[in-house]
């Protein structure tokens, strides 16, 4: 270890930070040299922050992961029911596909303003704004259980979707302010797991409990019924959320979180520098079209899954919401067991490689065993693909956590979530055109290429990983926060 001498130094990083920014970085005297980096950094004295996890962090996890869920079972719960939904507001299955691409148009069009928003006003009342927007848009569905009805079910819908574009950007976000170094991968996957969750409730109930009955009004009452619990659950999601959900915590969890509030403190520059840096990143635009691309392919078969499996299997909105099942359930362990191994190899460049490449493996024996006919086939293979692909999710938070650093995470994350919605929206289109033009076969050829592409262009990428750099940096020299305020104990 290098022993530091007692003058202060300036030290640039032009990889860690742009080249107009600089660190004061306050060097650790001889008699901490043999201390470990945490001790280190608990006892310099002065101006020098202190580094703190607290344990309300799990609850401010456990109440975004609760509100994700009660917002994105909404996303599917049309086009898992297709055929129904078409049949019972009379209108086309391409109008019903557009009740989940709406999320993604919403999303190209609201993020920019709703990242300034996100910027401005911060973690807890952009939550707090977006379960409003959710609750609300789902008790006007409550008043949309009519056959002639579909556009106001739609304009909830919209407003459900305006609420997701400030949702997503967020477990980035609540994983870098109230969780350390060792747990930000797992944290972020966690917070992910929400969509997962929500999903994985979507598709198995909502065909069970909205039944393909021959007389319409039959429908209606069963649609009512999911309207009415799902409105339910918002209401007390957003009351839980205005009285026990916090902004972050006095003291940052890592240093990598000092640093980012030292940058941005000593240089208040506004929202569009770092957009505009973030676009300049040669890593970030790979990451950001990979991450499009293969995420998309998660978003067109979750959408077309209904009529996948009406071409091949009797009783088929039953099989496609089990089928959605499996592909998100084991997602949602897939994500937090490679958070685990993220959280502990830190090998940002090796394990997207590997997922591509494994998700376009098990997307080939997906699209086999339909040609096959073999439910249990069907299954197993779509939970593999899940497993992949939903964790491709949060590890592309991470990844782009790490290239873009020191830049606001809110907002980077944002931007890379632009691509899953142009890819995604594109993707839904060509593969549903695909299986009405030359069956599903051509639309598995489709996403098959898809994932290909996806994970070369993530294999370009140079692997620059700043944060890792800053957490390095820190260790050996303790930042000297001078414009920090000294906390208040709580």
């Amino acid at each position: 270890m290098v022993t530091a001498e007692r003058n202060e130094n300036i030290v640039e990083d032009r990889d860690l930070l742009s080249q107009r920014h600089r660190l004061v970085i306050k060097p650790v005297v001889s008699e901490f040299v043999e201390m470990q980096p945490d001790e280190k950094l608990s006892k310099i004295v002065g101006n020098a922050t202190e580094i703190k996890v607290y344990p309300r962090r799990w609850l401010q996890l456990v109440l975004f992961i609760v509100f994700s869920t009660a917002n994105n079972l909404q996303w599917y719960q049309y086009t898992i029911i297709n055929n129904i939904v078409s049949r019972y507001y009379n209108v086309s299955s391409l109008a019903i596909d557009w009740t989940s691409m709406i999320f993604m148009v919403t999303y190209m069009v609201v993020i920019f303003p709703a990242s300034y928003v996100t910027d401005r006003v911060g973690l807890r009342w952009t939550v707090v704004l977006a379960s409003t927007l959710t609750c609300i848009g789902a008790w006007l569905k409550v008043l949309s259980a009519s056959p002639d009805r579909f556009m106001v079910t739609f304009t909830g819908q919209i407003l459900v979707a305006v609420a997701q574009v400030f949702i997503l950007p967020v477990p980035g976000r609540l994983a870098a302010y109230w969780f350390g170094p060792k747990q930000i991968a797992l944290a972020t996957a966690f917070a992910c797991a929400g969509t997962h969750i929500g999903f994985s409730i979507c598709f198995p109930t909502v065909p069970v409990l909205v039944k393909n009955h021959d007389n319409i009004e039959d429908i209606g009452k069963d649609l009512y019924k999911v309207f009415w619990g799902i409105a339910l659950c918002c209401s007390v999601i957003v009351v839980a959320i205005i009285f026990l959900f916090k902004d972050e915590p006095l003291l940052p969890p890592s240093d990598a979180r000092a640093l980012q509030k030292l940058h941005k403190e000593r240089s208040p520059e506004g929202f569009w520098p770092p957009v505009k840096r973030t676009l300049c990143n040669i890593d970030f635009i790979l990451l950001w079209n990979s991450y499009g691309i293969i995420m998309s392919v998660l978003g067109a078969t979750n959408t077309v899954l209904n009529s996948l499996c009406l071409a091949h299997f009797k009783n088929g909105e039953q099989i496609a919401g089990n089928l959605g099942l499996s592909i998100v359930g084991t997602g949602g362990f897939g994500t937090v067991f490679l958070a685990m191994i993220l959280d502990k190899t830190k090998a940002f460049r090796i394990i997207p490689i590997a997922i591509g490449s494994l998700a376009l493996l098990t997307e080939v024996l997906f699209a086999i065993s339909f040609s096959l006919e073999v439910q249990w086939m069907v299954v197993v293979t779509g939970m593999m693909l899940g497993t992949f692909l939903v964790g491709w999710a949060s590890l592309g938070f991470e990844v782009c956590a790490e290239t873009t650093y020191p830049e606001p995470v809110g907002t980077t994350v944002g931007i890379l979530n632009i691509s899953i919605q142009i890819y995604g929206t594109l993707m839904v289109l060509i593969v549903r055109r695909l299986i009405e033009t030359y069956g599903d076969r051509a639309a598995h050829y489709c996403l098959s290429a898809s994932l290909l592409i996806g994970t070369i262009l993530i294999a370009s990428t140079r692997g620059n990983f700043r944060r890792q750099n800053a957490e390095r940096i820190a260790k050996y020299n303790p930042v000297a926060l001078q414009e920090f305020p000294k906390p208040e104990k709580q």
